[in-house]
């Protein structure tokens, strides 16, 4: 299943995972990038808030919402991004913003973007189709 991974820790130590010294001041402007202000402001303890063992405490949407604070945390040092359906449990009003977020992080970089949305292949340079389609 493409199902986004959380440790049963906090939101801020599964973001620190990937940049041990990222600064509580970069995750939240990150996460103004990305339009999650709101989300992250609403847990009961913000960034300490407790995700619960493999994100049970949260919906599908919020464990996206983190999983992708947490690679545009890591872009940054990246040569390459991988992206498989990266808004697949993300609501439809959020999609659009979210993925012209991550395109411009992945600016200048070889990325793979798996997709079944034509919107967002539409946004590559080259596709490469890996199953046709049937009638």
């Amino acid at each position: 299943p493409q199902e986004p991974f959380l440790f049963r820790m906090s939101i801020l130590e599964n973001l620190r995972i990937v940049v041990p010294e990222v600064t509580e001041e970069e995750i939240w402007k990150a996460a103004e990038a990305l339009n999650l202000l709101n989300f992250l402001e609403t847990r009961p303890r913000g960034l300490d808030s407790f995700v619960g063992e493999r994100g049970a405490a949260l919906s599908g949407g919020e464990r996206q919402k983190i999983s992708l604070l947490r690679f545009a945390l890591r872009a940054k040092y990246s040569l390459f991004c991988l992206l498989d359906e990266p808004t697949s449990y993300v609501d439809i009003q959020s999609e659009s913003a979210l993925m012209n977020v991550l395109l411009k992080l992945c600016s200048g970089k070889t990325t793979v973007i798996v997709s079944h949305r034509p919107w967002v292949i539409e946004q590559c340079d080259e596709t490469l189709p890996l199953a046709e389609c049937l009638p």
